[in-house]
């Protein structure tokens, strides 16, 4: 049986969070569903998952038809299919976070990886030998040049506005200053 918490937010804050529940899982986690969604989910106990790439999901055991047991993920549960958060927080359950998605559209808005990166913002790298920072963005397994700058922020700049255009709503767009 899940637990539910009432949480205590600032103004801005609680406007944002005014029909969810907070739901207690294992690990210390705690997950966000809408009230609307309280029946269907306290039905469950709910633990935590961590993925391959260390993101946290809350998660249910369900035995099938054979007997056997599956892990099933509480946004599966809400929204049928694959599934994108949109904020990128995958305890964040609420519905208007959740949207449907194919498998690529899902891997263009997931956290990057910073290992053996040249530069702090996704999309770009040093080029070594013309001392210039490169933009790229990758759609359908293919590389797309989008030119060589001096400046690394305007290599980024330049990203965004690729993503933006290639990627559209599941653009992972890179925090500039």
């Amino acid at each position: 049986m899940a637990t539910a918490y009432h949480i205590t937010l600032s103004p801005p804050a609680q406007e944002e969070y005014w029909n969810c529940v907070c739901i207690a899982l294992t690990k210390g986690y705690h997950t966000v569903i809408d009230i609307a969604d309280y029946d269907l989910v306290v039905r469950y106990k709910w633990y935590v998952a961590i993925s391959r790439h260390g993101n946290p999901y809350a998660m249910h055991k369900v035995i099938t038809d054979h007997g056997k047991h599956r892990n099933k993920a509480l946004h599966s549960l809400l929204v049928e299919g694959l599934v994108d958060h949109r904020d990128r927080d995958s305890l964040n359950n609420r519905r208007s976070n959740l949207r449907p998605c194919t498998r690529a559209e899902n891997s263009r808005n997931c956290k990057r990886s910073n290992l053996k990166k040249t530069s702090k913002y996704h999309g770009v790298c040093w080029n070594k030998a013309k001392k210039k920072w490169i933009a790229q963005i990758h759609l359908n397994n293919t590389s797309i040049h989008i030119g060589h700058f001096t400046d690394e922020v305007a290599a980024a700049y330049a990203f965004n506005e690729a993503a933006k255009k290639y990627h559209g709503q599941f653009a992972s767009l890179n925090i500039l200053p």
